[in-house]
């Protein structure tokens, strides 16, 4: 009934390598290199796997472009907090506490669940301008 057709493609290209001829590094592209990435025989399972950013910390801003920091009524106190906080919060709360050396550090309240920072008292307008500065 019906007939099959076989086809067969043929070609009359040439395989073409697709890799391109490598040329090698200048000594002064060398010599960056070394001073960013370690040579391989330096790196081991330490630096591998451990957080390489442990004192490190970032505040992502909110989706209009503010900076997180809010001042708050608890129970008739006033209380500013700072939220959004990526990395080590004790890090971040570390260097606002060189902001205010007048405040006791019992002031500074660490809440990792929600990795915020709560100071009593009101000092969100010298906070936010700080963090404009360096976020």
């Amino acid at each position: 009934m019906w007939k099959q057709i076989i086809t067969r493609a043929q070609s009359t290209l040439t395989p073409v390598s697709l890799s391109l001829p490598q040329k090698p590094l200048a000594p002064t592209t060398l010599s960056r290199l070394t001073k960013v990435f370690p040579q391989i025989e330096q790196v081991n399972a330490d630096n591998l796997y451990g957080k390489p950013f442990k004192n490190a910390y970032y505040i992502s801003r909110t989706h209009k472009g503010n900076i997180p920091v809010y001042r708050t009524y608890k129970s008739q106190a006033v209380v500013t907090e700072v939220r959004r906080i990526d990395g080590s919060l004790t890090k971040f709360r570390d260097d606002v506490q060189k902001l205010f050396p007048e405040k006791p550090k019992s002031d500074f309240t660490c809440l990792m669940q929600s990795m915020t920072l709560r100071i009593k008292g009101d000092v969100s307008k010298p906070l936010k301008k700080y963090l404009n500065e360096t976020f």
